[in-house]
């Protein structure tokens, strides 16, 4: 799905997996050969409404299955701290966009 790099492919692929019950064991086992692109895709297409519902709960898993191997490979470490970085960001345009919105509740 990756070598597509078709985001929809991708997040339809990780939905499936995730709906058997799979998605776990197919992201676990990786090396920093076939674990940097999928990071990179889904870094970049994680924050799209269109695919965030499926991608960040896979960022998640690939969270909890890498972290005992973070620092050891500095591409892997560059894209967490991509991903995170893009999460954080969008967390940060989304309360903005909250309080702007209970401004505008006051107002009208």
């Amino acid at each position: 799905a990756v070598e597509t790099g078709d985001p929809n492919v991708l997040a339809s692929l990780l939905q499936e997996l995730a709906h058997r019950n799979a998605l776990r064991s197919a992201l676990a086992g990786r090396d920093e050969e076939d674990l940097a692109p999928l990071l990179r895709m889904v870094a970049k297409n994680a924050t799209d409404p269109r695919y965030a519902p499926v991608l960040l709960p896979a960022a998640d898993v690939l969270l909890d299955v890498y972290t005992p191997v973070l620092g050891e490979s500095i591409i892997i470490d560059r894209l967490f701290t991509t991903l995170f970085t893009k999460i954080q960001s969008e967390l940060a345009v989304q309360r903005d966009l909250l309080g702007l919105q209970g401004s505008l509740d006051l107002i009208i």
